[in-house]
Parts: structure tokens; sequence; C-alpha cells
């Protein structure tokens, strides 16, 4: 939920921006006897409190991988990494 280059547009033109967000939770009823033609919903406002602190190095670090002539290595919890081996694998078979 962090949307911070909006925050970052709005809190650089002097407006101040709070990092609580909201996410608005709507369940539909299920315990109703007859449909009737109208749904009815349980709706909940869940607050949510975001850190963008990592934000600003972590795109530092994707533009110096970008710029790179290096290859990034490889990481057991990447999907596409995965993904990519096992289809090496079956193409070289």
């Amino acid at each position: 939920m962090d949307i911070k280059g909006r925050w970052r547009y709005i809190n650089g033109k002097g407006y101040s921006v709070s990092n609580t967000g909201y996410f608005v939770y709507c369940n539909g009823n299920t315990d109703k006897a007859a449909f009737d033609g109208k749904l009815e919903f349980d709706i909940t406002l869940i607050d949510y409190v975001g850190n963008d602190e990592w934000v600003e190095s972590k795109l530092n670090e994707i533009k110096m991988c970008l710029e790179s002539d290096q290859i990034p290595q490889s990481g057991d919890n990447c999907d596409f990494c995965v993904w990519f081996a096992a289809r090496n694998g079956v193409e070289n078979m």
C-alpha cells in the first residue's frame, strides 16, 4: 500500500501526508434466506501504517543494477530464476 511516489510529490509541494492508509473490506452476507435482487455487505475499515524508509535506497540499488554491465546473482526465492533454470534444463536435454 506504500504509494510513496504520489506522497513524495505532494510532500514536495508542502503538503503533509500521513503514513496511515485505509482498506475498505466488504464481505457479502451469506446468511440471508433469499437473494431477492438485493446484495448486503458487512463493511469494515482497516487502518494500515506504512513505512517507506526502505524505498529510496532500494530504488537507488535497482538503478545501479540496471545500469551495471554485470548480471546479478539469482536467488532461491526468485520465482523467475527458478522457472528460468527449469526451462533452461529442459531446453538443454
